[in-house]
């Protein structure tokens, strides 16, 4: 009988130790999400990282000071996997404040990045250990993303071989193009806990947007090796619900993020510190970047060489940057010899005249000639010379130019280009190349103007 009890209790012993190995050990990836009321989305999310095919992780959610009903629903699913560990606050203190929190929390060789709106594919932890097994010097890693709409249910996900990936960028392609913009994918990162600790690597929490850009930039200072993946690791919801503040908010932190970037070379002008990159620019910069590096050293030579070699000619000062709205491309016209001249990315070659010091001719070979004049930017703008119409809107009057191949732009704004299809003498239907923008129908009243009618349907193709 004594035997017996001896037994028993060595065998609860021996559960309770298990038991409390599993809790206790260190997992081999720390999944970090922040949820503020998300009852509605939240659970797609967190399915998805539940069911994923591997299973070595801790599941840190972080509630951000949600509403009743999602604590609820984040309460139920803490009971129900011993993987997830739960953290409040008090209080709601945004997303960069409650990314930190969960990264101190964090115990994982591993963190994976996760937002409570979006899906994680069932293999997106398994192909990210093993790309990250594969390249030691890489410190951090993001991979594709797939856009869904709001209410649309996710597609049936086929798992061939999980370990299984295509490498897309590396040698210092995000080292070089996070200065001009985030195209780090933040959803899908993956990387080692022990790189970000060892270099003090933060979340700022005075940031409401723009938080997982200077995250990047800290590792881009520390030398942290950064990589892509082509493969989807996470289907991303698209919405619009963020207030104007937030993308106010977002301008102003990425302006502030790449002067930063800047400064570790040279001190930016007011000119140079923007949201958006032109082609031009970028390599009016990197060709400053480059020099300044080769002076003092701050990263390696070959990473801005690479980048400026794939978006720059060879000659810089004797090229032309075009830009040419109505047919919706820009880009560099290189000189090959004395007489022919060829646009960088297609190809195409023509013969370039020099008609004054604000005006250049291009004769191309089997298109029209057309007319650049010279920008304040030192860039080139393409003249539009055709038939002038003029449209009338509900908010505004403008003349237009028709060119070439029925395209054309407005006189004054010059960038609002479109495409022109006469129905009749006296009805135009207007394509406008802004993709957010309607067909339109403009109907010509006594006077000789063109009226704006209606928005056209999508059946009726331009």
């Amino acid at each position: 009988m004594m035997k017996k009890r001896i037994y028993i209790l060595l065998c609860i012993l021996c559960i309770v130790g298990i038991s409390f190995y599993l809790k206790h050990k260190t997992p081999l990836v720390s999944v970090v999400m922040p949820v503020y009321n998300r009852s509605d989305l939240a659970p797609r999310a967190i399915e998805s990282i539940l069911n994923q095919t591997f299973a070595d992780f801790e599941f840190i959610i972080v509630d951000d000071g949600s509403d009743e009903k999602t604590k609820k629903i984040l309460k139920e699913y803490a009971q129900k996997d011993s993987r997830i560990r739960l953290i409040h606050n008090p209080k709601n203190r945004g997303i960069a404040y409650s990314r930190q929190r969960g990264l101190d929390a964090a115990r994982g060789t591993y963190i994976a990045t996760m937002d409570s709106d979006d899906w994680s594919v069932p293999d997106r932890l398994e192909k990210s250990v093993a790309f990250m097994a594969d390249y030691p010097e890489v410190n951090v890693m993001t991979g594709g993303l797939k856009n869904i709409e709001e209410n649309q249910f996710i597609p049936n996900y086929t798992i061939t071989n999980p370990r299984q990936y295509t490498l897309v960028h590396s040698d210092g392609f995000f080292e070089v193009e996070l200065m001009f913009y985030n195209g780090f994918a933040n959803v899908a990162s993956f990387f080692r806990r022990e790189f970000v600790q060892k270099n003090h690597i933060r979340y700022d929490a005075s940031l409401i947007s723009a938080e997982d850009y200077d995250f990047w930039r800290q590792f881009v200072l520390m030398g942290g090796g950064m990589s892509s993946i082509s493969d989807v690791l996470v289907y991303v919801r698209r919405h619009s619900s963020n207030s104007s503040e937030y993308y106010q908010k977002m301008t102003s932190h990425s302006i502030n993020i790449h002067k930063k970037m800047f400064l570790r070379f040279f001190v930016p002008t007011e000119q140079e510190l923007k949201v958006q990159y032109t082609t031009h620019e970028k390599c009016q910069i990197l060709k400053k970047i480059m020099l300044s590096n080769l002076k003092n050293p701050k990263m390696p030579q070959i990473y801005l060489e690479n980048r400026y070699n794939a978006y720059c000619p060879a000659d810089l000062d004797r090229s032309y940057y075009l830009v040419h709205r109505a047919n919706g491309w820009e880009g560099y016209l290189e000189q090959l010899d004395v007489n022919v001249w060829e646009r960088t990315k297609t190809k195409d070659r023509g013969k370039l005249i020099k008609v004054g010091n604000d005006k250049i001719e291009v004769h191309w070979h089997g298109y029209p000639m057309e007319s650049f004049a010279r920008q304040s930017d030192g860039t080139w703008e393409f003249i539009v010379e055709g038939e002038k119409i003029t449209l009338k809107h509900m908010n505004w009057s403008d003349d237009f130019i028709i060119g070439f191949n029925n395209r054309g732009c407005r006189v004054k704004t010059k960038t609002e280009c479109a495409k022109i299809k006469k129905i009749s003498d006296d009805i135009l239907w207007i394509d406008w190349m802004k993709d957010a923008w309607a067909n339109e129908e403009f109907q010509k009243n006594k006077k000789g103007v063109y009226e704006f009618v209606r928005e056209l349907n999508m059946d009726e193709k331009i």
